[in-house]
Order: C-alpha cells, then structure tokens, then sequence
C-alpha cells in the first residue's frame, strides 16, 4: 500500500507519524487483505482548522482511499489530535468493509445466476430420496 501523508497548519513529530501508521495503515491493510492492499494509495492529511483558536473541534483529519475503480472518503473533527486519528481509523475502516461486502456481494449475485442458467435436465437430476418407481402402469 502507498501511503500519503500530509499536514497543515501543524509540523509533523515522528511521534504523530508513528500514531497515523500504527492506527490508520495498519489497520486498514490488516481490514483489506494482503491481495487487495497492494492495490490502495492511503492519502491521510491530519491538521488543525485554525492556527489561533485553542478550544473546540480545532484538529480535522481528512483520508481518502483509492482502491481499484474506487474512491473510499472520510473526514473528522475534534478537540485532539489522538481523538481525530481514532475517529478518522473508525470511519475509514467501516468503508473499507462496506466497499469489500459490496464486491462480494456482486461476486455471489453472479454465481447464482451462472449456476440459475446452468440448469440440467428433469431426467437428468440426481435424487436424493431414492429411485423413482412407476408403479400402476
């Protein structure tokens, strides 16, 4: 997975970094699997909305996945940064979930019509509950 990291109005300790990471990438690569994630470019830009407030939803975290033919978004505000990248994780993962339920969704919807035109024959069935006899003939 390429991960993009980015900052505003905020510059970045190795402390954050290493929190963004630990909750945020590895999580999501451990939620999408080994096959799918070599696939994604995390782009997370985690900052605060103002420079001179203090008080508030100051901090907001925004991410965005993209994924194959898709686009996964989601933005968070509050009042600290652990609190915002906990939030972000939360959010992000729930995408995740939602976008991979979806294709195997669409995955089992086409098995059951491949199997719903590959019919066989009446005669052709197997029976389970024995031969048929055609008795009074």
């Amino acid at each position: 997975m390429e991960t993009i990291l980015k900052t505003k109005n905020i510059s970045l300790t190795d402390a954050m970094r290493l929190y963004v990471e630990e909750k945020i990438v590895d999580r999501v690569e451990k939620v999408a699997g080994k096959q799918h994630a070599s696939d994604m470019v995390l782009a997370v830009e985690v900052g605060r909305s103002t420079r001179h407030h203090r008080k508030g939803a100051v901090w907001e975290a925004k991410a965005t996945i993209q994924w194959s033919k898709e686009l996964l978004r989601a933005e968070t505000a509050g009042e600290s940064f652990q609190e915002v990248v906990d939030f972000l994780e939360e959010e992000l993962i729930r995408e995740v979930k939602k976008s991979k339920g979806k294709e195997h969704a669409q995955e089992r919807r086409g098995a059951r019509r491949a199997k719903k035109n590959a019919t066989i024959a009446k005669v052709a069935q197997f029976r389970r509950k024995g031969r048929v006899r055609e008795e009074g003939k």
